[in-house]
């Protein structure tokens, strides 16, 4: 019996990341379309170059969303397992016991805010990559002769 509530956990976990990770990959696109009569093969050649162009793009931006999402979010829950650390306490007077439990319910928060400060902050930081991305992408296409919409999120 227990091997099948973990199944179905597992599956359930497994839906759920799945839905998140598609829901992160939904990212905006441009659709272009040529102001002039243009050939299809300039065309094609226009939108790799473009492509090309708008590739080189600063992955710095995906580590530090990453690493300032880690120290803010690793700071918050330090402070929210100090708070919320006394909760589970019943009640005591050895301070070596109320020690242990405040620097234990700091260091779970600490180490849940930091993963979950890492996940926002790189999803953060790859939304600004995509976006200048696209910016550039955007721009290289119409300085060569095209309609780009951009759609919006």
């Amino acid at each position: 019996m227990a091997l099948t509530n973990r199944r179905r956990f597992g599956l359930c976990l497994s839906w759920l990341l799945l839905a998140a990770l598609t829901t992160a990959c939904a990212r905006p696109t441009a659709n272009v379309m040529p102001m002039r009569e243009i050939p299809r093969a300039q065309q094609e050649r226009d939108r790799q170059d473009c492509e090309r162009d708008a590739g080189n793009l600063d992955l710095t931006k995906v580590i530090t969303g990453s690493f300032s999402g880690q120290l803010l979010y690793a700071a918050g829950g330090a402070a929210a397992g100090l708070l919320l650390a006394p909760i589970f306490l019943q009640s005591t007077s050895d301070p070596k016991e109320l020690a242990t439990v405040l620097v234990g319910g700091a260091a779970i928060g600490a180490a849940l805010g930091f993963a979950a400060g890492t996940v926002v902050g790189w999803k953060s930081g790859l939304d600004r990559a995509h976006d200048d991305y696209l910016s550039a992408y955007t721009q290289c296409m119409r300085e060569r002769g095209y309609s780009v919409i951009r759609e919006r999120r």
